[in-house]
């Protein structure tokens, strides 16, 4: 295994979607809003994570593939040939519809085939049991949940790449960090972190110094809105 001492993983949150807008928990696999539009499109300019990771791991979700796609240009990632893995591992933690995979992501995603691979989504680990189930790995209960972010870190610490993006949910970076920021994520959010240990089973995470970037603001001139966080941790 190589050293990662000077691997860094980009936390990122995805832009605000119609759940998030609405506070209805029932809509399945929400898109994103045309403010979230705009928060993702703004990425690029408020961080220069885009233009240098040489690896994009993504939530399946419907609003992290949309963020992702915005903020990392389909046509850029294709040009500069940077790999996207879709990792149905990165899901969100709850149980409701909107925390929950669509099975037909593929057909929504068809036009962006060429750097969108859905083949062996759900297949980490050899999993057969179905990423959208909400069930045992893909349980939304503290246990699983946990073991499922210790499994992502691990994948990540293996990879070979340096610098790696990872577009996710605010309950699972969480998970993914250990602990739950008193200002919470904003939607876009880019939080730099760095293995804590090179052989620690848990393949702990701690934030990277003087690294942490601003959520982009989409309107012009005005002050970027201030976290919201909802008992559930899903927003």
């Amino acid at each position: 295994m190589s050293s990662t001492a000077d691997k860094r993983v980009y936390l990122i949150r995805h832009a605000e979607a119609e759940h998030n807008s609405t506070g209805d928990l029932s809509l399945l696999d929400p898109p994103l809003t045309a403010k979230g539009r705009g928060q993702a499109a703004a990425i690029p300019r408020e961080s220069s994570v885009p233009a240098e990771c040489d690896l994009i791991v993504c939530s399946p979700l419907h609003r992290t593939l949309e963020t992702m796609l915005l903020a990392f240009d389909a046509d850029a990632i294709r040009a500069r040939g940077i790999k996207v893995v879709l990792l149905a591992a990165l899901q969100e933690t709850g149980p409701h519809p909107c925390d929950t995979g669509s099975l037909d992501i593929a057909d929504k995603f068809a036009d962006r085939a060429d750097v969108l691979d859905f083949s062996d989504l759900g297949s980490e680990d050899g999993r057969t049991d179905g990423w959208t189930s909400k069930k045992g790995f893909w349980a939304a209960e503290s246990t699983a949940l946990g073991e499922r972010a210790a499994w992502v870190r691990r994948w990540l610490r293996s990879r070979p790449e340096k610098r790696i993006a990872v577009v996710s949910h605010f309950g699972f970076i969480t998970q993914l960090m250990g602990h739950r920021p008193p200002q919470g994520i904003d939607n876009c959010e880019v939080l730099p972190h760095r293995f804590a240990a090179e052989q620690d089973d848990q393949a702990l995470l701690e934030a990277a110094p003087q690294e942490r970037t601003e959520p982009p603001n989409a309107t012009a001139g005005q002050p970027a809105p201030q976290p919201k966080i909802a008992p559930t941790g899903r927003l």
